[in-house]
């Protein structure tokens, strides 16, 4: 009970994964440790957040949110040019993972899809005319 992990060493119960995981990722060990100290300090701590990780690989910055999962249904969002979209993996019309290319400014209405499991007009989500601000919102 007084031995604590954080980062990339520590394997933890998460729902999203249906079990334990191991997340790689500097915001992960930033998040976890925070949780970590606080836990050390005496509060209860729930650290069980989405899954979300970047990379930079040559010109692209790709973002991924939740777990994809081979039985998802992925939809595609196109952006301004051919290296901007967002691919979202759907368990019937409910978000449950993205993985955007070079999407950064789409991606905080995204991730908060994923984290509520939004239900959502597929058509709605792929077309690039409508803001995702307002899809996440629910406006639309």
């Amino acid at each position: 009970p007084h031995v604590f992990a954080a980062g990339d060493v520590a394997l933890a119960p998460n729902r999203w994964a249906d079990g334990n995981i191991r997340l790689e990722s500097w915001q992960n060990a930033q998040d976890q440790g925070i949780a970590a100290a606080r836990s050390m300090l005496g509060h209860d701590v729930a650290y069980d957040p989405v899954p979300r990780f970047w990379s930079d690989q040559q010109d692209t910055h790709i973002q991924i949110v939740g777990l994809p999962q081979p039985a998802h249904h992925i939809l595609i969002r196109e952006g301004n040019d051919a290296d901007h979209f967002i691919a979202f993996a759907l368990d019937g019309n409910r978000v449950r993972a993205a993985i955007g290319f070079n999407a950064g400014r789409d991606m905080r209405p995204t991730r908060a899809l994923v984290e509520r499991g939004a239900v959502v007009d597929p058509a709605r989500l792929i077309d690039a005319g409508i803001d995702l601000k307002m899809v996440e919102a629910g406006i639309i």
